[in-house]
């Protein structure tokens, strides 16, 4: 069984006057545990392709599967994505009100068997990413974007959730910092063996994954080499 397969996957998005055609006819498996990385320019549908997969978005023709799953058909959507979907981006549904330490905490309680150790856990995963001793108990509509990005990624290390996506984090962090945090995701994923998709242009994650998708003219291109942009160019 794949992790995600799409057949023949048409995605359409109309503006009320316009009709935007995102992919004609898509085609594309991911293996259970396969690190993949999703490069393509402006519009080309990376973020499409992630909401397909996560099922916050349905196809107009085709099928999308995960795990399986036909997306179409599945009902209790929410339901279905926390329990096998970390989806990373800059809005992750992450409670405000809360410090990255309570979030990461959240279905746990105090006292109860296991909260000790997860609080443990919790502090030294927020301490590998770089979040302060002062930052972890701090809400978050406190924090920057940058510690919220973070403290998403950090939730991933504590659910293990079989499939992982993330959508563009060098819109978020810095070059660098992108880098850095999405080595550590892939390090993690691959001893975990989750599945992760990244949305992403940084040529250094394509030589960190198992394999580049490309996103050209509403179709996927799947390359193994290190430079799969400027070959399907």
């Amino acid at each position: 069984m794949h992790a995600v397969e799409l057949k023949g996957v048409m995605k359409r998005f109309s503006n009320g006057t316009e009709l935007t055609t995102v992919f004609t006819e898509a085609d594309l498996t991911v293996t259970k545990g396969e690190i993949v990385v999703v490069q393509g320019g402006c519009k080309t549908g990376k973020t499409t392709l992630l909401n397909l997969i996560a099922a916050m978005t349905p196809a107009n023709k085709g099928s999308v599967l995960v795990f399986g799953t036909n997306l179409l058909s599945l009902r209790h959507r929410p339901d279905w994505r926390l329990a096998n979907i970390a989806f990373i981006t800059d809005d992750m549904s992450l409670n405000p009100c809360l410090s990255p330490l309570q979030n990461l905490l959240t279905g746990f309680q105090e006292g109860e068997k296991g909260y000790e150790e997860a609080s443990l856990r919790a502090a030294d995963v927020l301490s590998s990413l770089g979040i302060s001793n002062r930052d972890r108990g701090e809400c978050l509509e406190e924090l920057s974007r940058k510690e919220t990005f973070l403290t998403s990624i950090a939730r991933v290390f504590m659910s293990r959730n079989p499939l992982v996506l993330a959508d563009e984090p060098e819109k978020v962090l810095a070059d660098e910092e992108a880098h850095s945090a999405m080595s550590s995701l892939i390090r993690f994923a691959r001893k975990n063996s989750i599945t992760v998709i990244i949305a992403s242009n940084d040529r250094r994650l394509s030589c960190q994954a198992d394999r580049t998708l490309v996103l050209k003219n509403g179709n996927v291109l799947s390359y193994q080499n290190k430079d799969p942009l400027k070959q399907a160019e």
